[in-house]
């Protein structure tokens, strides 16, 4: 995947309270080339209400060494709502709309997501005991993919050239490149970029591949 979950816990008194970092679910939300919406599900799986606020920042590339940069128009991007309050196990749903350019480019957002429980102290035989206090900061990616797109891509002996403009995700199986057990490996391969496998032996015996643009099969010769 592109990024890991980066989840930041500052703070804590202990108590035998423990407040849950909300679920987001997947690491990595496109918005497919045909479409301006997507609507990501979070999950408070705790029993704790939370308050949720959710920010959007443009970034250069969906890996590691990403860095913030301006965004083409100020509606570029929206979302909605940007702060809400969840009850305990409760879920609902943030919406994004893309309102750029319509143009060849692949491009890439950081959604970062604050979640903060909601105190409420609670009285048992005349005393009052507080509940952990825990903030978390989770960062997601957000993928659009051009509005012009061109899916093209070329297989190497040790993994994926993407001559296309829109990410590709791909998933091999076979031997494993430092012994003789079975591996998995699931990965992203940027546009203009090679993907060099780093677990899975693509020249092995019975090695599979396979890639997809979004939800949608590209089979591979």
């Amino acid at each position: 995947m592109f990024i890991r979950p980066v989840i930041a816990l500052l703070v804590i008194f202990i108590f035998p309270t423990v407040a849950n970092a909300i679920n987001v679910g997947s690491v990595t939300t496109f918005i497919p080339s045909d479409k301006d919406l997507v609507g990501k599900e979070i999950k408070n799986e705790s029993p704790m209400g939370r308050m949720i606020g959710v920010k959007v920042e443009r970034i250069d590339t969906p890996l590691s060494s990403g860095v913030v940069i301006p965004f083409g128009k100020e509606d570029e991007l929206l979302l909605s709502p940007s702060q809400l309050m969840m009850p305990g196990n409760t879920k609902n749903i943030i919406k994004f709309w893309y309102q750029g350019k319509r143009d060849a480019k692949e491009r890439y957002y950081r959604i970062t997501f604050t979640d903060e429980p909601i105190s409420d102290a609670q009285t048992k035989n005349e005393k009052k005991y507080a509940e952990a206090q825990a903030r978390a900061i989770i960062s997601t990616i957000l993928v659009v993919q051009p509005r012009e797109k061109s899916i093209d891509f070329g297989v190497v002996s040790d993994g994926v050239i993407n001559k296309g403009n829109a990410s590709l995700r791909g998933t091999a199986i076979g031997e494993c490149l430092h012994d003789k057990k079975e591996c998995r490996e699931i990965f992203y391969v940027l546009p203009g970029r090679t993907y060099h496998l780093k677990q899975v032996n693509l020249r092995s015996k019975g090695a599979h591949l396979s890639l997809w643009d979004n939800e949608r099969f590209i089979p591979v010769n």
